[in-house]
């Protein structure tokens, strides 16, 4: 059959607390030659996972896709960990170690408070682990509190803030993974920019594409490669087609709507004539 390929796109929109804004630096952070990651989310806390998942991986010579994201959930757990006890228990002089045994007995509410807040602890930093190995192409999706989920079966994976225009994107076209590369490659580039009216999504865009032969490798195409310039243009040529079409359907719906209302004004006038010629024999 056809090797499999991946092909993935990101802005480059950078958050870091209540900070955004847009550097020239892509959100695509490669673990192996054919294996990366496209990260959303806390910057801080992804480029820190990130780097210990990188070395993770080269320390303990992971070479497939699953490996790969099971050690990434395990490092966002972890990072997890660190950041809610430093934000939660370090200010009250308390630490993941002990703060049961400490405050079980002498403050039972505010050990059932801290309890929930450390079990609703929100990283805020999702990321697609996307490759290709002797198994074939793989997405995963890792999530808060560091769960890993198997994307294969649906095909495409998608996380960030514009998550639902992005998905819908790939609904309403019906995509399938037989889909030919030059397809795929617009409807990608094509949900990224559907999902640039979702705050926090920049208009910036990087796309990977992981080949499988002869060997799995990944390619990074910048904003200003030839081939986001033609993507660009023929979206945009899309665009107006479909605005186009849009205009005319909007002028028919009103069209009918005109000639329902005509018809029910001219089915009033019958009535009211009828109504006087009633009248005038009653009379």
């Amino acid at each position: 059959g056809p090797q499999p390929n991946i092909i993935g796109a990101a802005d480059r929109m950078v958050t870091a607390s209540d900070i955004e804004f847009e550097p020239p630096q892509s959100k695509l952070f490669g673990f192996t030659r054919g294996i990366v990651g496209l990260v959303a989310g806390d910057t801080t806390a992804q480029i820190s996972i990130c780097q210990n998942t990188f070395s993770a991986v080269n320390q303990q010579k992971l070479t497939t896709v699953r490996q790969v994201a099971e050690e990434f959930g395990r490092q966002h757990a972890y990072y997890r960990l660190q950041q809610s006890e430093r934000e939660l228990l370090h200010p009250l002089g308390l630490e993941l170690s002990n703060f049961v045994s400490q405050l079980n007995t002498s403050s039972p509410d505010l050990l059932a408070s801290l309890v929930r807040e450390l079990r609703g602890y929100e990283l805020g930093a999702d990321t697609i682990i996307a490759g290709i190995d002797h198994n074939g192409a793989h997405l995963y999706v890792v999530t808060n509190p560091g769960i890993v989920k198997c994307f294969n079966a649906i095909g495409f994976a998608v996380v960030g803030g514009g998550y639902w225009h992005a998905a819908s994107q790939f609904m309403f076209s019906r995509y399938q993974r037989s889909w030919p590369l030059d397809r795929a490659l617009l409807l990608a580039f094509s949900a990224k920019r559907r999902a640039e009216v979702a705050p926090g999504v920049g208009p910036e865009t990087d796309m990977v594409y992981i080949t499988s032969a002869p060997d799995p490798t990944f390619t990074q195409f910048g904003g200003n490669h030839p081939l986001i310039k033609k993507l660009e243009d023929i979206y945009q040529e899309g665009r107006k087609q479909h605005d186009a079409i849009s205009e005319d359907s909007y002028k028919n719906m009103e069209a009918w709507v005109r000639s329902l209302a005509q018809e029910q004004q001219k089915q009033q006038q019958e009535q009211d004539k009828q109504d006087d010629k009633k009248k005038d024999v009653d009379k």
